[in-house]
């Protein structure tokens, strides 16, 4: 059967030299321009009227650029692909209204259903082509992606080239198609990441028809080109790939779930259960219908589809929204089109025939060029009706809904805001606000809210001394609450999704007033509502109100999959019901690999004090002083060692030595000073005993009734890193009436180069006076050359009572 195809293409697809308007061909091909026209219509209807949201938004503040930066903006994210940018720069010059920066997209769309055209033909015969092009032109799935400032629109144009033109390299092995097909496969895998699978699916199917045509003995060379010319034109996609499967892969969220692809085929079906079924039995009858006109031909959409398969069992780290696979969108109307007009075509064969004569051989759409069918107007036109008839009605309530209306509510902020007023985003939408909001006034830069806890003191700072505090408050489902759920907390202006509030109350009041109305909104939205929830249960437990802070990190708990950040909020449940050592163990796991937030450390040295761990407990504070910055209320420090340096005892060497600390007449000098050591990796500086070896300093103290631990991290100065050292022992002892023990020791190379806490607990002295001895010398070698050692932040520290 395939041979028979190569001989004789399917009917009504070849194209004779000067074609007369009224033939057949042309008639087709006049009405799918039409239908093109049509659809660029229809694109352009309303495309400004929205504002633009924070995809389109990120658009265009990459695309209108000077070319050298787009490209540098292109480097820095593995998720943007630079040919629909590109594309996006060439009409910047259009400026940067909704309307010229979805322009790109609507273009594609419209030629999108020229191409379906073809596809459709290729398929089905130009009569399937026609009903593709008509299809795709009304479906709100297709107006969505062509009056969208993203690459959905030239994903689904070159989604429905590529296939058209390896379709048509089949039916007329020519050099013109291979290259083609690959050079539209070669542009998608440059646009999109999930062109991936568009591309694995024409690698199959070439490489099966190769294999094919090489067992019959024909034409087996064009296939060679055009499996060279995918490859080839796949290749510059190749570095995006990699840098894509290094961020992405790896994580707990599902790929494709059975949510997203049962909204991904109601999308298809109109958002009607029945409408998507039938489509589906449609599609199928078409796939049937080319297997048999077509033979092979038909595994191409079989493998369209199956590539989609592993996206069921793969994960990642980035969440997944059905819509990444629009490639597979033109395939399946074109079938369902293809299904339709030969389902027609039967039903008009078995008209004619009770009509006229029984005794006629009832034909379907591709029958021999005898069969009038695939000629007939009628079952076209009837098919265009019921097109009209079923999507009609959902691409006007397309056009009837509306978008998050940020443009009017950031005009409507802007007009109210004053100097010394504070403006609180939740959630924090930066780029609508700074595409919107920034370019209208300065006087109070937006503050994000929402993402968590770590937002509450940006916004407990911004609101101390704010004269007002304005609110923008995205709502995700677009529903605005009614006024009893804000009028005691907040002057409201509604705009569609979006709401303008003036708090009426304190800032942490207003915080937990608001909250759960934006979690509530955001309904399943776990990037929103997980958050949201997060940070109603801190802000409530600033309040006081504990069991309430309680039931909202319950919540917070049912939108979040990964172990840490569920680690996190089951050791918050446990610590406020009391129970320290469940909260203990839930922290530690919550730790690894590294934990979310800073405050689980504060969390988890509060519970290991509890427990009666010291030494864990400062460990833990320490990691959080290390981590945020700020030092733990639950950590005392007893005594700073670099600050007492100048009363103790220093012994060193009476030869001076070349280092940066010497000062005129005083040896030691060059052996011991305060300093600082910076490590080049990522510029954490820390204040340092700088002590060369051989020295030592030893300090006479009494030390606390309480647990106490000598901390300290050790670390060679960067700057002397590749001078050659072979490495410094530190060592710590402790003694009393001139017994010394020694309580630490630690050999510090070069090639250690970061601050690691050395936690020495000296708590078998503890109410007693004691001379505590620094130490450092040689490393192994006994050679000093390069030892410009020094004891990173030395203090003696403990658990404060009652500070956990």
């Amino acid at each position: 059967m395939l041979q028979a195809q190569d001989a004789a293409p399917t009917p009504g697809m070849e194209r004779k030299a000067r074609e007369p308007l009224s033939s057949p061909a042309r008639q087709w091909t006049i009405l799918a321009l039409t239908l093109t026209l049509g659809g660029l219509a229809l694109a352009v209807w309303h495309l400004g009227r929205n504002s633009l949201w924070s995809d389109e938004i990120v658009t265009a503040q990459i695309s209108r650029q000077p070319l050298a930066a787009v490209w540098r903006s292109l480097r820095g994210d593995p998720n943007d692909l630079p040919f629909y940018y590109l594309v996006q720069w060439a009409f910047s010059w259009l400026g940067n209204s909704e309307w010229a920066i979805r322009l790109p997209s609507a273009f594609a769309g419209a030629l999108t259903v020229a191409a379906m055209y073809r596809l459709g033909s290729e398929l089905g015969g130009q009569p399937a082509g026609v009903l593709a092009a008509g299809m795709v032109a009304l479906h709100p799935y297709q107006l969505w992606a062509a009056q969208e400032a993203r690459y959905y629109a030239l994903v689904g144009l070159l989604a429905t080239l590529s296939p058209a033109f390896l379709l048509a390299l089949l039916r007329r092995p020519c050099r013109r198609y291979a290259l083609a097909f690959a050079a539209c496969t070669g542009a998608a895998l440059l646009t999109h990441f999930f062109c991936v699978l568009m591309f694995a699916a024409e690698l199959a199917f070439v490489l099966l028809l190769l294999v094919v045509k090489r067992r019959q003995g024909r034409l087996a060379g064009i296939w060679l080109l055009g499996l060279v010319a995918l490859l080839l034109f796949a290749l510059p996609s190749l570095p995006y790939a990699i840098r894509l499967l290094r961020t992405e892969a790896g994580g707990a969220s599902p790929m494709l779930t059975s949510a997203a692809l049962r909204g991904l085929w109601l999308s298809y079906g109109l958002s009607a259960t029945a409408l998507a079924l039938v489509m589906t039995l449609l599609a199928l009858a078409g796939l049937a219908l080319m297997a048999s006109q077509r033979g092979l031909a038909a595994a191409l959409p079989i493998l369209w589809f199956a590539v989609a398969a592993p996206l069921t069992v793969i994960t990642s780290t980035h969440f997944f929204l059905g819509k990444y696979l629009h490639y597979l969108f033109p395939m399946f109307v074109a079938l369902v089109a293809t299904g339709l007009i030969g389902v027609l075509g039967w039903l008009s064969a078995l008209a004619r025939h009770l009509r006229i004569a029984r005794s006629t051989t009832v034909h379907g759409l591709a029958g021999s060029r005898s069969s009038p069918t695939p000629y007939q107007f009628g079952p076209v036109a009837a098919g265009l009706a019921l097109v009209i008839l079923g999507e009609a009605g959902p691409a006007q309530a397309y056009y009837r809904s509306q978008k998050f209306d940020w443009r009017a509510a950031t005009a409507y902020l802007a007009s109210r805001v004053r100097p010394g007023d504070a403006v609180i985003m939740l959630p924090p939408a930066v780029p609508e606000m700074q595409w919107y909001y920034r370019p209208e006034t300065a006087v109070a830069p937006p503050i994000g809210f929402g993402y968590g806890r770590q937002s509450l003191p940006p916004l407990l700072d911004a609101s101390a001394n704010a004269r007002s505090v304005y609110w923008i408050v995205l709502i995700p489902s677009g529903w605005a609450p009614g006024e009893a759920a804000l009028k005691p907390a907040f002057d409201d202006k509604a705009f569609y999704g979006v709401l303008v509030l003036r708090s009426r109350v304190p800032a942490l009041e207003a915080a937990s007033t608001l909250l759960p109305v934006f979690a509530q909104a955001a309904g399943l939205d776990a990037v929103l509502a997980g958050p949201a929830w997060d940070t109603q249960g801190a802000a409530l437990e600033q309040l006081g109100r504990t069991d309430d802070a309680a039931q909202a990190y319950q919540r917070a708990l049912a939108y979040y999959r990964e172990l840490r950040v569920r680690s996190r909020l089951s050791g918050d449940l446990a610590r406020l019901r009391g129970d320290w050592a469940t909260a203990a163990r839930d922290y530690e796991t919550a730790t690894h690999p590294a934990p979310d937030l800073a405050e689980v450390y504060l969390r988890l040295g509060q519970a290991r004090q509890h427990e009666g761990d010291a030494s864990g407990a400062v460990s833990a504070y320490l990691e959080y002083w290390h981590v945020s910055g700020q030092w733990p209320a639950g950590l005392c420090m007893q005594v700073d060692l670099l600050a007492i340096t100048d009363e103790a005892r220093v012994q060193t060497p009476s030869a001076s030595i070349q280092t940066p600390y010497c000062r005129p007449g005083s040896a030691s000098s060059c052996y011991v000073a305060r300093s600082t050591f910076t490590l080049p990796s990522n510029g954490e500086s820390r204040p340092v005993l700088f002590m060369h070896p051989p020295s030592s300093v030893t300090y006479s103290l009494v030390l606390p009734d309480a647990p106490v631990f000598l901390v300290s991290s050790p670390l060679l100065d960067p700057q002397s890193w590749g001078w050659g050292s072979d490495g410094v022992e530190f060592r710590v002892l402790v003694g009393s009436q001139g017994t010394m023990t020694e309580v630490g020791d630690a050999v510090v190379r070069p090639a250690d180069r970061a601050w690691h806490d050395w936690l020495l607990p000296l708590s078998e002295w503890a109410g007693r006076r004691v001379d505590l001895r620094l130490e450092t010398t040689p490393g192994p070698a006994g050679d000093a050359t390069a030892d410009w050692a020094g004891w990173g932040v030395p203090m003696l520290v403990g658990p404060c009572e009652g500070g956990s």
